[in-house]
């Protein structure tokens, strides 16, 4: 009886997605270690997991690897928190007001596929090297993913729960707090999902370019040092944030909007 309760425990266990997503990566990180010792390639150039983890626990002991977590996470979030709001804000004149979609919905599209990388060193001579700078990068990566989505989702509102809404007396702000954005949370949703991702390519793009300080700033400078141990830290750094800003933000849109976790395919 034990046995087969112990059985089906480990069955379970198994069936764990956070199990079977440790268990590839711990087996990733075997099978590097395995093949950095026989040295069948340079470590130099491609530098193993014992190798990194000194280095990180060499900036960690400093405090650099600190100081360039605080210096980008207050980059990221500046931005990230005004390309949300222009976004959603954009989004939602574009997608009411059909004059605004056919005239700065079309100047959007176009500003939209100018990659932020592009615009750092017309950015520079605007703002210098300072933190403006990269804030307003990271902003120009947020903005435009959350403004597609909104846009969306306010444009496909069906013209029956406009038409049920007016029926019930609902006009103006009314309109708007009560039929389109409620419809179009889900494309918000995605949308700021996808901008969690495309607002550390430019953070990443921002500090490279000019910085005294951050991870991506880490990256560059340990890559004119040739110290690809450091270069591996700061991304897997910045992997890792990535990965934990999704996981956050997951969470978070479960714990405020419970009644849409079960249609959502978030959590997967």
């Amino acid at each position: 009886m034990i046995n087969e309760s112990f059985k089906r425990r480990l069955f379970w266990i198994g069936q764990s997605k956070i199990v079977r997503g440790t268990s590839a990566f711990v087996a990733v990180i075997v099978l590097w270690e395995f093949l950095s010792s026989l040295r069948l390639y340079n470590t130099l150039l491609f530098p193993g997991p014992r190798r990194i983890a000194m280095a990180f626990s060499d900036m960690f002991v400093s405090g650099e690897w600190f100081g360039d977590l605080r210096d980008s996470g207050v980059r990221y979030s500046l931005g990230f928190v005004l390309g949300s709001v222009i976004g959603v804000g954009l989004g939602t004149l574009t997608g009411r007001i059909p004059v605004l979609r056919d005239t700065l919905g079309v100047l959007l599209n176009y500003m939209r596929s100018t990659p932020s990388v592009a615009l750092i060193p017309l950015v520079i001579v605007w703002f210098g090297i300072g933190e403006e700078a990269k804030v307003f990068v990271v902003a120009w990566g947020v903005t435009f993913p959350v403004w597609v989505n909104t846009h969306s989702g306010i444009a496909e509102v069906e013209k029956e729960y406009v038409w049920a809404a007016r029926s019930l007396g609902a006009e103006g702000s009314d309109l708007y707090w009560e039929v389109y954005l409620p419809r179009a949370v889900p494309f918000v949703i995605a949308g700021t999902r996808i901008a969690i991702a495309t607002g550390f390519f430019s953070l990443a793009a921002a500090e490279m370019a000019g910085a005294f300080g951050g991870v991506a700033f880490r990256i560059f400078h340990s890559h004119q040092m040739f110290r690809t141990d450091k270069m591996m830290v700061g991304i897997l750094t910045i992997g890792a944030l990535g990965v934990l800003c999704d996981r956050l933000f997951v969470s978070l849109t479960g714990w405020l909007l419970p009644w849409w976790r079960g249609e959502s395919q978030l959590d997967k």
